[in-house]
């Protein structure tokens, strides 16, 4: 399906019924990673209409000059929300970057958003200024090597996940590598050159998020990590606030179990 949004044509699927959910993926990945995630969950709840869509520049949303910088991403995602939720209230469900972007939205009081859920969140976009752990050492799987035609992908899944099992490696290669493959990398670099962080960013910390919020991260998260989401969001009012132990950034791969039982109790606080 497609949204128009100016001149861009966002893509973007959806699936069930009922509530709205907007899904937004992290940088350089698409839709795939979200829906990866979250879907196991959905197909056993009814109620919800899930939408999952691509991010300009990433999956098959073409990239657009117009979009400078974080804040015209933003509103990108808001025109769309207006065409394709309307003034329907919402739940919001961010990764990474992604989540980052939701973060923006729920600033915004004219959005109806009921629920706020966070993988792995961005909360500052300078990565020099991210107080980040050091990564622990991979749990390896002695035959994954063997299976991996390309160097290449494998030292690339080993730099991103802490538990590189053949299991991991397939979901990898479905959701992540899959995006990665068609991302337009030279908008994105000129976009982070540009403005990959919010001219607004200091006001996050003001943030009054009153609805039902779980931010789940990793204790090896070595890509945004986990105390800059605590330091900015401990204070809000209905926060569920978890560092998984053992998982990088991937976490609702390295650790399904737990996400899953994480996203069905915010979903049963909604």
């Amino acid at each position: 399906m497609e949204c128009i949004v100016k001149d861009l044509p966002v893509y973007y699927e959806e699936h069930g019924e009922g509530k709205p959910v907007l899904c937004l993926h992290g940088f350089a990945v698409d839709h795939r990673l979200v829906k990866g995630a979250l879907e196991p969950v959905f197909e056993q709840e009814s109620g919800y209409r899930r939408i999952y869509l691509d991010l300009p520049g990433m999956g098959q949303t073409p990239r657009r000059d117009w979009i400078e910088n974080a804040d015209v991403m933003l509103e990108v995602v808001k025109q769309f929300i207006a065409k394709v939720i309307g003034e329907e209230s919402f739940l919001l469900v961010g990764n990474s970057y992604g989540g980052y972007l939701a973060l923006g939205l729920a600033s915004d009081p004219s959005l109806h958003i009921d629920g706020l859920f966070l993988m792995g969140p961005c909360v500052i976009a300078d990565y020099t200024k991210r107080k980040l752990p050091v990564k622990g050492e991979a749990v390896i799987d002695p035959e994954l090597k063997s299976m991996i035609t390309s160097p290449a992908d494998y030292e690339n899944f080993l730099a991103m996940f802490v538990i590189a099992t053949k299991e991991n490696w397939h979901r990898f290669e479905v959701e992540i590598l899959s995006g990665l493959r068609v991302a337009d990398t030279f908008f994105l670099k000129g976009y982070r050159k540009r403005g990959y962080g919010f001219s607004f960013e200091d006001q996050l910390k003001e943030l009054r998020f009153v609805k039902p919020i779980c931010v789940l991260t990793g204790e090896w998260d070595d890509a945004v990590g986990y105390e800059d989401a605590w330091q900015l969001l401990k204070d809000l009012p209905q926060l569920t606030f978890v560092t998984l132990d053992g998982v990088g950034h991937n976490l609702h791969i390295e650790n399904s179990e737990a996400f899953n039982l994480h996203l069905r109790e915010w979903l049963r606080q909604i």
